[in-house]
């Protein structure tokens, strides 16, 4: 690949948008002309990486930081106004120079375990950035400064190596990497210091949560935010990922929001971080548990459902008292099949990806693994809780605020049996499921229409009469109509009669003497 000198220049100028130590160095015809040649080559090595692999972000390859969350990491920068940084996965130092450039930090430092990438950082910095070779989890033991500020994007969802387990010994919570970077990382962090870090959704949801915030707390720190960076942020994956602030302190409730591509969003979303209030939408902003927070998108399915609730009027049950009894059926093989008996209280729900409900069994016995409800029926029609689960609004936020799942989703009955449940009176349900009944009737009748139209399977003449009554009942009155004007008079008295039936019968006497004498 050929890499021209507006390519290189290009490069330069993206580097330079962020931090400028070295601009002088590069655009000085006095400088020593070695030096010069050598920040040409990097660039070009930065040109190519580029041009091999385009990103949204500010420095492609395996794994790089979203300019949304240097942006975001900027604004705390600007706010917080470190003078000692540290990035203990730092790559080129993007991310560190973003942070320099908001608080002019005077001291830099950064830890890259890659070679060649920590090389060609130290020729881009120069002196300006402390720059260390070799394994964070190792290198942070062996230093004895603080820093005001930590920031870092460290590679998602990376386990420990077996060496690095047997290294550390009890000083981490688990395998997962990030958890450990974290935990090594506070060690360092000045009294006042913030750090950042971004980390995979699992780190909420993941069995060694406990474990970590357990060793978080003994350490006196807690997490004060946690931000959703959107998926699709990321150019190498689809999975949304969360920026998350650590401080020192008891554990209290935690800032809650999302960062978004627009400049007036983050600095209203960092003022209410830093006030600690709920202001405006939910993205910019709330606080909540810690304990009774999953992840932003059931935060925001809550919200939602309390909201619609509310205005519906519908009431709420505890899970526990709309499902009786339930059961996870597992494919085993070929088939499987419920344990429990089957009654007319079942409903059998999908469990693993978008759920899906139905009262028999074999609409959803190919999924993996098969919910067996029995609903009281004193509460909920079961016709009505699957009409519940496939279609209606609370239903789905209720599912969403207690899913499980980073890319594919799964929903817990344990879940369900917790959550609250929203309701309307059993008359109404039966309206719903009447009205559901007769619409995925005239559905499914619409659908076998437009295929024999398709298909040329009939005059079209006769298809059309047929279309335009599909959603049509055969009313009283429209039969009436139909008929000769003698019959038909006679027919409107009885309809007039209304709650007479003396009347009424009276009528369709002589309506069927008439008849008689008509034809």
């Amino acid at each position: 690949m050929t890499i021209t000198t507006q390519q290189v220049e290009a490069s330069w100028k993206a580097l330079t948008s962020w931090w400028t130590p070295q601009r002088s160095l590069f655009e000085d015809e006095t400088a020593d002309p070695e030096d010069r040649d050598e920040i040409k080559r990097v660039l070009k090595v930065f040109a190519s990486d580029r041009e091999a692999n385009p990103a949204p972000s500010f420095v492609s390859g395996e794994h790089c930081t979203p300019k949304l969350v240097a942006e975001f990491v900027a604004g705390l920068a600007q706010r917080h106004k470190p003078k000692s940084l540290l990035d203990p996965a730092c790559g080129y130092g993007l991310l560190l120079a973003t942070a320099a450039a908001a608080s002019e930090a005077p001291i830099l430092r950064g830890i890259e375990i890659n070679i060649d990438i920590a090389n060609r950082a130290s020729t881009i910095w120069g002196e300006a950035l402390e720059l260390t070779k070799g394994e964070a989890l190792f290198c942070l033991e062996e230093h004895d400064g603080e820093y005001d500020m930590i920031v870092s994007d460290p590679p998602l969802s990376l386990r420990l190596s077996e060496s690095q387990l047997r290294a550390l010994e009890h000083k981490t919570a688990g395998r997962d990497f990030s958890s450990a970077l974290i935990l090594s990382c506070l060690k360092k962090l000045a009294p006042g210091g913030i750090a950042v870090f971004t980390v995979a959704p699992s780190f909420l949801l993941d069995r060694q949560k406990e474990a970590f915030l357990r060793h978080l707390h003994q350490a006196g720190f807690r997490i004060s935010a946690c931000l959703q960076v959107p998926s699709g942020t990321r150019h190498n994956t689809t999975i949304s990922t969360y920026a998350v602030v650590f401080e020192a302190g008891e554990q209290g409730q935690i800032f809650i929001g999302q960062l978004k591509d627009d400049t007036e969003h983050l600095r209203h979303l960092i003022n209410n971080l830093y006030r600690r209030k709920s202001k405006g939408d939910v993205s910019l902003g709330r606080l909540c548990d810690l304990s009774a927070f999953r992840s932003y998108d059931s935060f925001v399915a809550r919200e939602q459902l309390d909201r619609l609730a509310r205005e519906w009027g519908w009431a709420p049950h505890h899970g526990s008292d709309v499902i009786k009894e339930y059961e996870v059926i597992r494919r085993r093989g070929a088939s499987s099949s419920p344990a429990m008996d089957e009654e007319s209280s079942s409903l059998f729900l999908k469990l693993i990806g978008k759920p899906q409900a139905s009262r028999q069994f074999e609409d959803v016995s190919m999924s993996s693994e098969v919910g067996h409800i029995k609903v009281n029926e004193a509460l909920v029609e079961p016709a009505f809780l699957e009409y519940w689960l496939n279609e209606s609004r609370i239903g789905q936020l209720t599912l969403g605020s207690i899913q499980d799942g980073m890319t594919i989703p799964r929903t817990r009955l344990g879940a369900i049996a917790e959550a609250t449940i929203y309701l309307p009176s059993k008359k109404l349900q039966r309206s719903v499921c009447e009205g559901w009944s007769y619409l995925k009737k005239v559905r499914s009748e619409a659908d076998e229409l437009e295929s024999e139209l398709s298909n040329w399977a009939e005059d079209p003449q006769q298809l059309l009469s047929r279309i335009k009554s599909i959603n049509q009942e055969d009313r009283y009155e429209d039969w009436i109509e139909s008929l000769p004007f003698p019959l038909a008079s006679i027919l409107w008295r009885h309809h007039a009669a209304k709650d007479s039936y003396r009347e009424r019968y009276q009528v369709l006497l002589h309506f069927f003497e008439a008849t008689a004498a008509f034809v």
